[in-house]
């Protein structure tokens, strides 16, 4: 993965849209899990979401699968 951060690509800028609108999201993971939450912020390497449980889960994001929002 990339140490890179280009806020050009459209994947970027839907994400940082998704923290601007405060907007629940569903992320699946490449294991088939899935986590539910509201996207906080990302970085390079990883992204954080605020869990039903109040808690900020870190997930790599070479981890995710897909994101889909609720």
């Amino acid at each position: 993965m990339s140490s890179e951060f280009d806020t050009s690509l459209p994947s970027i800028r839907l994400l940082q849209r998704y923290i601007k609108e405060k907007a629940a999201i569903d992320l699946r993971l490449n294991d088939g899990s899935t986590l539910s939450g509201r996207l906080l912020w990302i970085d390079p390497i990883f992204l954080c979401i605020l869990a039903a449980s109040e808690k900020n889960i870190l997930v790599r994001r070479d981890s995710i699968a897909t994101i889909t929002p609720q």
